[in-house]
């Protein structure tokens, strides 16, 4: 998940690491603990 949308070189960025670490036949799942809530626009009134 991402909370917040990032800028459109980050997003670049972010997709090229994705990428990246999933061509590794060995890579299984990458994941860290809840930072913050989600602050996407696509959300708003989600689940309400």
């Amino acid at each position: 998940m991402i909370s917040r949308l990032p800028s459109d070189d980050d997003a670049v960025r972010l997709w090229v690491a994705v990428e990246t670490i999933a061509g590794f036949d060995s890579f299984s799942e990458l994941k860290r603990s809840l930072r913050e809530l989600p602050n996407l626009p696509a959300l708003a009134g989600f689940g309400s």
